[in-house]
């Protein structure tokens, strides 16, 4: 076992000389295992432990156990207690995603405050094929269905080589006692049920499903490389990213083969999940089609993808002007007053400026965003115009429509900001007091 565990470690590149890690051992025969290795070995490491507090005396007793373990082997002894339970109510998670979320957070937080390099966990081939089958489940793609990997980052599992039922042999043949967590022998939870159920029928049609699992998933893994290098190729060639705007051309990438699975590869990142992905492909001649994800928003127009972000406190936060105010910063610009401007002896054409007749404001005046609905008369019209229809009409695209303020007095608008002024508050022959704007883009 030890020198299957010091090749694998060697052949992945999992530790380099002189580095020291961090174990994460909960005191099942695992992570028991795992720290037995590390101390036949000459690497340099910590032990941490995390008490969930979820199963009373028995979780005590696993801290007990850990720390005894710590102590025998001279190694240092980290650990923590967590409310999981609280934390999941607060979050609306699972106990199991909150232990997760709670155990990685710390995880992270020691590793660099301790100076340790990597992250090692007790995840053993076992592990490796309930995590595919578990996620087949529920829908995944090719990161999803190879496994676990070796490494990920600084996070290692030196273990991956080895079966269950490799882990217990050994664990009897040299008399390493553990503990035993009661909660994974029920069958309420998706996993055991996985490991309980699931895998002993599948061992019914291959009795030697670790050991083909162990080929499989090496396959899997070379044919992820390749995808996510098709992947790279497609980014260079057809995304591009400035500022906050990505932009996507579907009409030169969407002869590639498995665009809809290459282009979801690229929206995962903005939070756009495989049914949205292949709805964004259906619409992609719909010019003024919208996605949302949490964070961000995706336009279709003329064939082309714009990705900007989503500040959902900013689409509806509202901006007051005073008289006298001479400057409010936007997301996107800054908007600069002068209430004691000067009649011009010429109009500019240039849209990002304007002069207001101050007798027809109300304060205090309001700066938001454009919504549908809005409407307002452009200046040198009579009638109203649908704010929608006048962003039409200019061809403003899509993912600038998004980033449009209003400028409004009174429940009306005075000023499209930045690109055109309401008729009815424009300078007159008995104007008295002007007001100057200016509004510069970031």
């Amino acid at each position: 076992m030890i020198n299957n565990f010091l090749n694998f470690i060697e052949n992945n590149r999992l530790i380099t000389k002189g580095e020291k890690v961090l174990l994460a051992v909960s005191g099942g025969i695992d992570s028991v295992i795992l720290a037995h290795l590390f101390d036949q070995s000459s690497i340099d490491f910590g032990i941490a432990h995390c008490n969930f507090q979820l199963r009373g005396e028995e979780s005590d007793g696993d801290e007990a156990f850990v720390k005894s373990l710590a102590k025998r082997i001279k190694k240092p002894f980290y650990c923590k207690h967590f409310d999981t339970k609280t934390y999941a109510n607060n979050n609306g998670i699972s106990t199991q995603m909150a232990a997760r979320d709670l155990r990685y957070s710390w995880f992270s937080e020691l590793q660099k405050e301790e100076g340790y390099a990597k992250i090692t966990t007790a995840h053993h081939l076992n592990d490796a094929i309930e995590t595919t089958l578990f996620n087949f489940s529920k829908g995944t793609g090719i990161s999803g269905i190879r496994g676990l990997k070796p490494i990920n980052e600084v996070l290692i599992r030196p273990l991956l080589f080895a079966s269950r039922l490799e882990i217990e042999t050994y664990a009897k043949a040299q008399g390493i006692k553990w503990r035993e967590d009661s909660s994974n022998k029920e069958d309420t939870y998706a996993r055991n049920h996985i490991r309980l159920t699931v895998i002993p029928e599948l061992r019914k049609i291959n009795s030697s499903l670790e050991s083909t699992a162990v080929s499989t998933f090496e396959r899997l893994l070379d044919v992820e490389k390749i995808f996510k290098h098709e992947v790279a190729m497609f980014k260079n060639t057809f995304v591009k990213t400035q500022h906050n705007l990505t932009t996507i051309i579907m009409s030169e990438a969407s002869g590639i083969i498995g665009f809809p699975t290459i282009l979801h590869d690229v929206l995962k990142a903005f939070g756009f999940n495989f049914s949205q992905t292949k709805e964004i492909i259906k619409r992609k001649n719909e010019s003024g089609k919208l996605f949302l994800s949490t964070n961000f928003q995706l336009n279709i127009d003329r064939d082309t993808i714009f990705i900007t972000s989503r500040n959902k406190e900013e689409e509806t936060k509202e901006y007051k002007i005073q008289q006298g105010d001479t400057s409010i910063a936007l997301p996107h610009g800054r908007l600069t007053l002068d209430w004691d401007a000067k009649r011009p002896s010429s109009f500019s054409r240039n849209d990002k400026v304007t002069f207001v007749d101050i007798a027809k404001l109300r304060f205090p005046l309001i700066v938001r965003k454009w919504k549908e609905g809005d409407s307002f008369e452009p200046l040198g019209m009579k009638n109203k115009k649908k704010m929608s229809d006048f962003l039409i009409d200019r061809k403003i695209p899509l993912h600038i429509k998004e980033q449009i303020y209003v400028l409004e007095s009174e429940n009306k608008i005075v000023w499209v900001v930045g690109h055109q002024l309401d008729e009815r508050f424009k300078l007159s022959n008995n104007t008295s007091g002007i007001c100057y704007l200016e509004f510069t883009p970031l």
